[in-house]
């Protein structure tokens, strides 16, 4: 019996097939890989996400200084924010057909710890068991991991804030 709700993950699939892939999945427990090769998309991507969610964007020029570095930082954790968001809201939901929290429940393995308890919560009557069950049930959900793979990318000339280089700098 597993303590976690999946024996998988979504692994990286070339420049942006995955590049949201956590604000898709995550929230059910799947872990993924991103790809942060490309830091112009990276921004984009931020952009979208962060203006679709009502969030305040400002842009990293390629101007700064390590503004790849920092481009992949604020796309990074701008996912965390979306994702943990997200979870928040899956925990506040009623335990009832149609929620994202059942959903959360019913793609986790079989064999999971969780899924088993879920399934005896569903069996069980009204009352302070079913109640202490359901707070363990909400208490247990974890968003999956989000991984990246890193690559370098040195198409572009990359300069230090005092105009030295040319260099080829991951962070």
């Amino acid at each position: 019996m597993s303590d976690f709700p999946h024996t998988f993950h979504i692994p990286v699939m070339g420049l942006g097939y995955t590049i949201d892939t956590p604000l898709k999945v995550a929230r059910f427990g799947i872990s993924s890989v991103v790809s942060i090769i490309e830091d112009h998309l990276l921004e984009k991507m931020r952009k979208f996400h962060a203006n679709k969610a009502g969030l305040q964007f400002v842009p990293i020029p390629v101007t700064q200084a390590d503004s790849r570095a920092k481009r992949i930082t604020a796309y990074l954790d701008l996912l965390n924010t979306l994702v943990m968001k997200q979870v928040e809201q899956i925990k506040s939901e009623s335990l009832t057909a149609g929620n994202e929290i059942v959903k959360y429940f019913q793609l986790s393995a079989p064999f999971s710890k969780w899924k088993e308890k879920y399934d005896a919560f569903l069996k069980m009557k009204s009352g302070t068991a079913r109640e202490d069950l359901e707070k363990q049930l909400r208490d247990s959900i974890l968003p999956g991991a989000l991984d990246v793979n890193i690559m370098t990318k040195c198409d572009r000339t990359n300069y230090d804030e005092n105009g030295e280089g040319p260099f080829c700098r991951i962070f």
